[in-house]
């Protein structure tokens, strides 16, 4: 966080350490902690310990499957954010003092490694053998991405830790785009569809940014950007015409509407869209080969999420329910 406010947002971590051997549980918590960072890998020196996820065991394995596989998932926020990062400078990792300058709570000890990740996620890092972590809520509404408990800002909490789930929140107004799960980036393509998850509860806006990722074809043009734009009181998602001359990958758009209460009802350009339902989650549970396991303290539950999708055109596109 410190190294976004230098300027410099390409920075993350050695998970594990480079030096020494890490235990089990602190290697699950550090993964989980990389995953939402600028830069992400495991890595250590000779005469150490492997620090390969399957290193630890099955039960950090999986944790480790789980956080990989959502930034992975998260790749087209993550890509359009180092895309805003090389516009405008603000980091990747974005410690709270620049939001919330003015907010006293962020500069305490309890609170002071908090950070954004991105404009819309809130990671609230704690140490792996803490059972519990304060945190703080600055102004807003925040939903918790695992349940979509929403909790009102400017709170603090005291939140029960589990080997696997890192302390993640939403902002109220938050727009994240999301793709397929896949295994590599350089060898595997996503499916065509965008997932977009939204976050009712205030106004927000997100500027997508796609480009082919391998060449400087964009600086010529080759890229493709539109601003998703959300309104509170019209109860609708605006997709503006596309900047630049870059076919995106993606051929549909899902439209996913948290803190909703009853069924969606959409419509787009004057005709009524097909609400569907599915039960959702962002990572699986860990899997049952311990008969000693303890559970987490919150369960990874499915949440029963309503969407609808549309075919993506370059033209402003307005979904309304």
């Amino acid at each position: 966080n410190s190294m976004g406010l230098t300027g410099i947002s390409n920075a993350g971590y050695d998970v594990g350490g480079f030096a020494g051997d890490a235990s089990p549980l602190l290697f699950a918590r550090w993964i989980a902690i990389g995953a939402f960072s600028p830069f992400f890998r495991s890595h250590s020196m000779v005469n150490s310990r492997d620090s390969e996820p399957w290193s630890f065991g099955e039960e950090v394995e999986d944790i480790s499957r789980n956080y990989i596989k959502l930034r992975y998932r998260l790749m087209p926020y993550l890509y359009s954010v180092f895309y805003e990062s090389t516009q405008n400078g603000l980091p990747v990792a974005r410690s709270l003092a620049i939001d919330y300058t003015h907010d006293d709570k962020i500069y305490q000890g309890d609170y002071q490694n908090q950070y954004l990740f991105g404009s819309a996620i809130l990671v609230a890092p704690a140490e792996s053998y803490k059972e519990y972590v304060r945190l703080y809520l600055p102004e807003g509404k925040w939903y918790d991405l695992f349940s979509d408990k929403v909790f009102e800002g400017k709170s603090e909490h005291v939140y029960p830790l589990s080997k696997e789930l890192l302390p993640l929140f939403l902002r109220a107004g938050s727009i994240i785009p999301m793709q397929s799960s896949v295994s590599s980036l350089m060898n595997e393509k996503p499916e065509e569809t965008l997932s977009v998850h939204l976050y009712t509860g205030a106004d927000g806006s997100f500027v997508y940014y796609e480009d082919d990722g391998s060449t400087f074809e964009n600086e010529a043009g080759a890229f493709y950007k539109r601003t998703l734009s959300y309104s509170e009181s019209q109860n609708s998602l605006t997709l503006s015409n596309v900047e630049g001359n870059y076919t995106s990958h993606f051929k549909k758009l899902r439209l996913y509407v948290h803190g909703l209460n009853g069924k969606l009802h959409a419509q787009f350009s004057g005709n009524s869209l097909e609400s569907k339902a599915e039960n959702y989650r962002f990572i699986e549970p860990i899997s049952d080969f311990d008969p000693y396991h303890v559970p987490p303290t919150a369960p990874i539950e499915l949440k029963h999420l309503n969407y609808v999708e549309v075919e993506l055109k370059n033209d402003e596109m307005v979904i309304t329910w």
